[in-house]
């Protein structure tokens, strides 16, 4: 992924190359918008290269059905909303207080945890603030914010604290100067959006919302990332071979193309095949061992012959 992304960042920024524009009906520089990213599949994949494009600050975008828990700006404003409906919860006052949110190095994390070690992680954070120095300042800070946010959260809807929350911290717009900022923001919108329409159920507060939350990735139902970016922006894309149309773009990389093939389904104990039938496992309970059948050998040859087809067929509508 890093390859690629600096290969594009030389091909926009260094080399002078122009292509045809069939509008203009002549040549002009290459830009972000005329390149692409094919993908065998962007599930797992697509995250990795864009994090790695906007490393190397390169626009991208992607279309994934998945990931909006794992964006660490979200992850940040769950962690937040859980301590602000119960502060007694260990790993995500660590988290916050790590973030952008308040900004704690791991020594000062380290030095809050010394105060109090046998008891809880908030027992410690408040005796710290109690004490004169800057981490004591910072933490008294702190927590006046959340006692704050708190009594918001009993009087007032859910969605108007998320965004009293972004403006009290800056949170919003810290993240906009970040890599890939445009998304995060989009990320954050999206959390704020999703909180009111939550809110126009029967189901209101602050808890049910994070159990409604903690429901879904429990039962891993994410939500695709939101959409930041309009087709006509000048950013790099990053999409399934199935999804691309075929000399849509200039200028195409397949990546990937050093995995292994997917055969985890010869696996099973139970080959089935449209044409050939079943394909078990003979088992010698007196031996205790299992060995392949003579039809499964025959269809494990045929689902594999008819896989590798189907990944030159893909190979094929890339090129």
């Amino acid at each position: 992924a890093r390859l690629i992304g600096l290969e594009i960042r030389r091909l926009v920024e260094e080399s002078g190359c122009k292509i045809w524009d069939k509008q203009l009906k002549g040549y002009r520089p290459i830009a972000y918008r005329d390149i692409v990213i094919l993908l065998r599949a962007t599930y797992g994949r697509a995250n990795a290269y864009l994090e790695q494009l906007r490393q190397l600050d390169v626009p991208a975008y992607a279309e994934l059905g998945t990931g909006y828990f794992q964006a660490t700006e979200v992850q940040t404003m769950l962690s937040l909303l859980q301590i602000i409906d119960n502060p007694r919860q260990d790993i995500p006052l660590a988290a916050v207080l790590r973030s952008p949110l308040v900004g704690l190095d791991g020594a000062e994390l380290a030095d809050v945890r010394r105060t109090l070690p046998n008891q809880s992680f908030y027992a410690a954070l408040v005796a710290t603030s109690e004490q004169p120095d800057q981490l004591g300042e910072k933490t008294k800070r702190f927590l006046g914010e959340l006692m704050r946010w708190r009594e918001q959260a009993r009087r007032n809807n859910l969605a108007d604290l998320i965004w009293q929350i972004y403006r009290d911290t800056g949170y919003y717009i810290s993240v906009g100067a970040m890599p890939g900022g445009a998304q995060r923001q989009a990320n954050l919108r999206a959390l704020h959006d999703r909180a009111r329409q939550y809110e126009q159920t029967s189901f209101r507060g602050l808890f049910r919302f994070l159990r409604f939350i903690e429901r879904l990735q429990a039962e891993q139902s994410d939500l695709g990332t939101a959409p930041a970016l309009g087709e006509n922006e000048d950013v790099v894309r990053i999409m399934s071979v199935h999804k691309s149309k075929g000399r849509e773009f200039p200028v195409v990389f397949m990546g990937s193309l050093g995995n292994q093939f997917n055969l985890q389904d010869l696996r099973r104990d139970l080959l089935i095949h449209k044409d050939l039938g079943l394909g078990p496992l003979a088992v010698n309970l007196e031996q205790r061992v299992r060995y392949p059948t003579l039809p499964r050998l025959v269809i494990e040859q045929r689902l594999v012959l008819e896989t590798l087809s189907e990944e030159l067929r893909v190979l094929y509508v890339a090129l």
